[in-house]
């Protein structure tokens, strides 16, 4: 797919909270085109590019010089990270079989970072238990960023979506008849939709600290074609953008088009796994760890607290490799809505209430 217009780049920031990443353009297909540098929704992985990569990968890996002592000594450091992560991401779903195993060991970002580091930093690597942890521990990254782990978070699919049939997408779009109203305290915008017959828009604003945005790019139409996903096609354009979509009950539903953000169903509150941005958080009966899209699972308090009106589910962790002086611990937490659980930063700058007349 072809990249996004600059006027739609910088509408889609403001529409989507100020995010840096990119928006997932596609034109009336199920499936999701994704910027590299984004942490997708796990219904959204690139297993087609996943497969391709995996087949270039061993011959490209090839051309750093097969013989050197370097590859050998990284090839041996990414041979201990997988049998370190294996567990970890084999519990988040993904298949950790030969195709997968050959991806992670093949990762040619991965092996020609190694081979360039100092020695001293590849030996470090190849002491430490687990090297994706030994990327904190052995400071690889500091000051200046050198190499990064596999990334295994497109590859993730634990909440896909479904094809929706014509009869069922119809529902939804007649639900979202009238008149909505998203507000985002926080980045003091808001915007304004009316929704007609068939999922047109006929009338759209954004407005940005009080003043309505003449040349905002707004949608024209709404669509469903799978669950928990939007379509919206922007107006001027043959553009039509996914947004993770979560309908509450007659007048108030979620979206966003921020491949971060999401609602995630949990059936049980004593057992669950969600999502948060890149991380993920593990939850049995009271213990709690974060996950990162490494594949290092790190150790977590989580907790259920009531906040005014809302209940959220809180996360705490310390991020890898920090000085015990220098340590600042990560909290963020996960609005819940009935069975399902938001991410804080979705309910502040999605949510469309309907308005009454």
């Amino acid at each position: 797919m072809g990249s996004l217009p600059l006027v739609i780049w910088a509408a889609w920031l403001l529409a989507c909270g100020g995010q840096s990443a990119a928006p997932d353009a596609t034109v009336a297909a199920p499936g999701i085109a994704i910027a590299a540098d984004i942490a997708t929704t796990p219904d959204t992985a690139t297993t087609a590019e996943a497969a391709t990569t995996a087949t270039a990968a061993p011959q490209e890996v090839l051309s750093l010089n097969a013989d050197s002592a370097e590859l050998s000594q990284c090839k041996a450091i990414v041979s201990k990270s997988w049998t370190a992560v294996k567990p970890v991401i084999g519990s988040l779903g993904v298949m950790t079989d030969a195709p997968f195993e050959s991806l992670y060991r093949n990762d040619l970002g991965f092996l020609d970072a190694c081979v360039g580091l100092p020695q001293n930093l590849r030996d470090c690597l190849t002491l430490a238990d687990n090297p994706v942890l030994g990327i904190e521990t052995c400071k690889i990254n500091e000051p200046t960023p050198l190499i990064k782990a596999f990334d295994i978070g497109a590859h993730v699919e634990l909440w896909p979506s479904q094809p929706l049939s014509a009869e069922d997408a119809a529902v939804l779009t007649a639900q979202l008849q009238g008149t909505w109203l998203m507000r985002w305290d926080k980045g003091q915008q808001q915007q304004r939709w009316v929704i007609g017959p068939g999922g047109k828009v006929t009338s759209a604003e954004l407005t940005i600290r009080g003043k309505v945005d003449p040349n905002a790019l707004v949608p024209e139409e709404l669509s469903f074609k799978q669950t928990r996903k939007l379509g919206v096609r922007w107006k001027g354009t043959d553009t039509t953008q996914s947004f993770a979509f979560f309908m509450v009950d007659k007048d108030t539903f979620f979206a966003s088009g921020n491949g971060l953000y999401d609602a995630y169903p949990v059936a049980d509150e004593a057992h669950f796994l969600v999502r948060h941005r890149r991380e993920f958080v593990r939850y049995d009966a009271g213990r709690c760890d974060v996950i990162l899209g490494t594949g290092l699972s790190l150790p977590a308090t989580c907790s259920f607290k009531q906040d005014g009106d809302l209940r959220r589910f809180e996360t705490t962790y310390q991020s890898p490799g920090q000085e015990p002086a220098q340590a600042r611990p990560i909290t963020f937490s996960h609005v819940l809505i009935g069975k399902h659980f938001i991410v804080d930063s979705m309910y502040e700058s999605a949510r469309f209430v309907r308005q009454k007349k």
